[in-house]
This record gives structure tokens, sequence and C-alpha cells, in this order.
């Protein structure tokens, strides 16, 4: 139910410090085909707590939370890669030189792992989260300026 979700998200977004830049063909508005969810919070016991266990401090006045999202009818056609351009827009004009992976990416997911090094993303660890499930820890420095 596309209302509830745009409910959900619009709550979330008044309780955490979040920005989301959603996609839809403009003649299906009740359709999303892509996501992607930027988090300028970062909570004790998730990234934060990860990346210190990979010898890395994050600062949070200047890193940012990425979770993007595309439709499986949409995945392999160029929109991950075009959203991304205007979401380093977006984290640099907020004052955000750091990209983390929101909640990491799934040590099976590959082809993500592969995406994500192809638009300059370096790995930065392995982990195990709560559920025993193993991830890949990814971080991306755009300046500023750029």
């Amino acid at each position: 139910d596309p209302h509830a979700q745009a409910a959900e998200w619009v709550d979330a977004i008044g309780r955490y410090d979040k920005l989301r830049l959603v996609v839809h063909e403009a003649d299906r508005p009740d359709r999303l085909d892509g996501m992607v969810d930027l988090s300028f919070s970062l909570p004790d016991g998730y990234e934060i707590t990860r990346y210190a266990r990979h010898g890395i401090a994050l600062d949070p006045d200047r890193t940012v939370r990425f979770g993007p999202c595309v439709a499986d009818a949409r995945r392999g056609g160029g929109l991950a890669a075009a959203l991304l351009r205007p979401t380093w827009d977006a984290v640099r004009m907020l004052g955000c030189d750091r990209i983390v992976l929101y909640g990491g990416v799934h040590a099976a997911n590959v082809r993500a792992q592969r995406f994500y090094r192809r638009h300059g993303f370096v790995d930065v660890g392995p982990f195990v989260d709560d559920s025993g499930t193993y991830g890949v820890d990814m971080m991306l420095n755009t300046p500023l300026g750029s």
C-alpha cells in the first residue's frame, strides 16, 4: 500500500535525521521504481561501532548512512547508477563527505559489492550481525568540493 508506506516514511523522517530521494515514472506515481535513504544519525551499536572495530572513527557530523533500493523490475537498467550523482550532490550540500552503507552489504551479495566498488566504495572489513548474517562494510569518501 503506497499510502501506508508514505505515512510510515513521513513518521520516520519526523523521528530521525533522514532524507529520502524517490524515483517513479511520471505516469506511474503509484509505483516506486527506486529510493535512496540517507540517514544523518549514527547511533551507537551500528555503523559507528562496527567501523570502530575496523579501526575507523566515523565523524557523526560528516558521515551519512546510504541505503539504496531499486525495484526488481528496474534492476540492471542503470537506475541505481543514475541515482548516485544527485545523491552525492545532496550529501555534499548537507556538509558530509563520508558515505557508509546502511547496514553494510550481505557478504553473499557479490553483485551489489561489485556495483559499489565500481562506483568508488572501498571495502572496510567483514562483520557478523546479531542474527548471524555475514556482511561487509564499505565506504566512500567524497570531497565536499567535488
